[in-house]
């Protein structure tokens, strides 16, 4: 079974790890798959922008539309409208480079013709653009293992101390102690009760033989 274009996006986000992509890197990602980008303008060009539009009879198809990608045994372009702000910029890139990657080049020279092939391209963009959360995720610990494994280890580390200083502070019983004292007493014993420097007995100080039962609450 053929991978859907959700499938693809996904892929796409993994390998070039990237979700959202800026106008910047999805330029240099066209670039590394061999295509040349090239700015034209509807009132004016550079004579080799406008050689080439001639050459390959392109001069129609830049009015009809704000991007397009062309290919040829000779040549691999994608074509873009220099008056678009780079927001606009950054979402026709990013469709043109949906048709690059989902590999929309069996119809003709200009890819896009094709109404299956724009559909793909806009769902490709799409999800590029808009990852699910867990997808985001995903990407974010992949991109930052060494950070996520830190922090784990920082964390393993913490919950180590809390354990120990949880069973270091296992309390005996309801039985308090003052700070002077050398007797365990019951919480409303008048001995202590209303007396400010008392603190519940550990297990510690149960064990270690320090303190005796009170002979008034705990005879």
């Amino acid at each position: 079974m053929s991978e859907s274009v959700k499938q693809k996006a996904r892929k796409f986000c993994r390998e070039y790890r990237v979700f959202n992509p800026s106008k910047e890197q999805i330029e240099k990602i066209i670039e590394s798959l061999g295509f040349t980008i090239i700015e034209y303008n509807l009132i004016y060009n550079d004579p080799d922008v406008n050689t080439v539009l001639a050459e390959l009879k392109l001069t129609e198809e830049i009015v009809r539309t704000n991007g397009f990608t062309y290919t040829s045994d000779k040549y691999r372009l994608v074509f873009i409208n220099e008056n678009l702000s780079d927001e606009e910029k950054q979402i026709v890139l990013l469709h043109e480079l949906g048709h690059i990657y989902c590999g929309h080049f069996s119809h003709s020279n200009i890819i896009g013709l094709d109404v299956k092939d724009e559909l793909e391209a806009n769902e490709f963009a799409h999800y590029v653009m808009f990852p699910a959360l867990y997808e985001k995720l995903i990407w974010l610990i992949l991109s930052n293992k060494k950070k996520v494994i830190a922090a784990i280890i920082v964390i393993a580390v913490c919950c180590g101390i809390a354990v120990h200083t949880l069973k270091e502070q296992t309390y005996f019983g309801e039985y308090y102690v003052t700070e002077s004292g050398q007797k365990y007493h019951e919480k409303e014993c008048i001995f202590i009760k209303n007396k400010t420097n008392v603190h519940r007995l550990t297990k510690e100080g149960f064990e270690s033989g320090d303190y005796e039962p009170c002979k008034v609450c705990l005879p």
